[in-house]
């Protein structure tokens, strides 16, 4: 028996497949085995697994004849023979000693689940990476310790993702995903069936999935969301606890992000989708029905996603219109930079994790044009970021007078626009863009 067993659905993948499958094969864990479950690809990610079966005896390929995410991994799951199983999206990355790590605490504690963190990443242009850190779900002093998910549904508010985690194959007996359509949403039933009935888990604080956000193929923007996120939450509710009304609360506050994050998703191209307004109307009557049930009410929700629920419950299309309009805001304040930019290049004046993120931005939506960070503190100069060389200020103006500088410090603007004009002898252009970190700017065009 294996210790792990790894599933790996896979439908058109060929881009992303070799990095995927070089990141799991090359575990500092050995001791895996690899069970790929394709469903029906025709862009040559079929063939790419077969190559790599026949160099690695630890891999097997099953072809699905059901395009169903779901589907897939419960096939994976009835051949799997790990101690452990492991779930990893074929358009991502995991690290390399994730399996030695996560395994070590899950045999020595006896757990039912432990998990790590995970990082977004998006690859730029220029070869380089763009990551930022995906929160986890619990309080610091819970991190590296073992508690009991199912006396804790608070947990399910955050831990959305299935992928970070080794899942030992026993408890699993009786948890299958839904079998629907498509691949999106399959994986929260799954997750609530898992968190509202493990009894020993351990979250720890070390990255272990690196989590793809530019696969323009992705479900996130696909118009279908709506109704796979139906499907789910009708699958869902048959496994809430009966007794325990805090669970049913859980459910609908996770019901209600996603059903936001389904919208905001809709304002990337910035078009409501027609073909989706009844599975809307169904997700607005059910959550209609829990805030009159009493399951929403402003005790268990955010100011915010308050805000959001008054909108929604009077007009699903002025939601939408409402966060276009947000979303379009902070979109707008970078259209008018690149504007202002024109042929200039571009020095991006601060190393924190805003300035890393305007530099993607730039890198993927005009490559090349930044040419150096420039950073006051000393020990990063001299060293590279994202492929981009770090200088002192001073030694940026002089070797790029006629750049953009693009002050990305949210305290310090004001002391680098003065320290730039200091330094410089003749007029220098600088902007200040200190912008949210938001994901959804990297799929909008230009």
């Amino acid at each position: 028996m294996p210790k792990i067993t790894v599933i790996m659905p896979s439908l058109n993948v060929a881009s992303y497949m070799r990095q995927c499958l070089r990141s799991v094969l090359e575990q500092t864990l050995e001791d895996i085995e690899v069970v790929a479950v394709d469903a029906g690809s025709t862009d040559g990610t079929l063939e790419i697994l077969q190559e790599y079966v026949a160099a690695d005896r630890r891999i097997s390929v099953i072809q699905s004849d059901k395009r169903s995410y779901g589907y897939q991994v419960n096939v994976g799951l009835e051949a799997a023979q790990g101690e452990y199983i492991s779930i990893v999206e074929t358009d991502d990355r995991i690290a390399d000693d994730m399996y030695e790590m996560l395994y070590a605490v899950a045999r020595d504690q006896n757990l039912d689940y432990v998990k790590g963190r995970g990082m977004f990443f998006i690859d730029l242009k220029n070869g380089s990476q763009w990551q930022t850190p995906i929160w986890l779900p619990l309080s610091d002093d819970e991190i590296g310790k073992v508690i009991v998910p199912c006396d804790k549904p608070g947990i399910l508010e955050y831990d959305v993702f299935l992928w970070n985690g080794l899942y030992k194959r026993e408890f699993l007996k009786n948890i299958r995903f839904n079998e629907s359509e498509g691949a999106a949403f399959q994986d929260q039933g799954f997750l609530f069936q898992v968190i509202s009935s493990a009894g020993k888990a351990v979250y720890l604080d070390k990255v272990v999935y690196y989590y793809r956000q530019d696969n323009s193929g992705s479900s996130v923007v696909n118009s279908n969301g709506f109704h796979f996120l139906v499907n789910e939450y009708a699958y869902m509710k048959q496994f809430l606890p009966k007794k325990e009304i805090i669970w049913t609360k859980m459910y609908y506050i996770r019901m209600l992000k996603q059903c936001f994050g389904r919208y905001r998703s809709m304002t990337i191209k910035g078009e409501f989708w027609e073909d989706a307004l009844d599975d809307i109307r169904i997700l607005k009557q059910w959550i209609l029905e829990a805030y009159n049930n009493g399951f929403l009410q402003e005790d268990v929700i955010s100011l915010k996603d308050r805000e959001l629920l008054e909108i929604f419950m009077k007009d699903e299309r002025k939601l939408f219109t409402y966060l276009l309009a947000e979303t379009y805001s902070k979109a707008e304040l970078f259209f008018r930079l690149v504007d202002k930019i024109k042929d200039r290049s571009i020095v991006v004046f601060g190393c924190s994790a805003t300035g890393r993120f305007v530099h993607a931005l730039f890198e993927n939506k005009m490559q090349g044009k930044v040419v150096a960070f420039c950073d006051n503190n000393s020990a990063l100069c001299g060293s590279s970021i994202q492929g981009v060389k770090v200088m002192e200020p001073a030694e940026a103006v002089k070797a790029y007078p006629n750049a953009a500088f693009i002050i990305t410090g949210t305290r310090s603007a004001e002391d680098m626009k003065r320290q730039l004009k200091q330094i410089s002898k003749a007029d220098i252009c600088f902007f200040e863009y200190t912008p949210e970190i938001e994901m959804r700017l990297f799929l909008m065009e230009l």
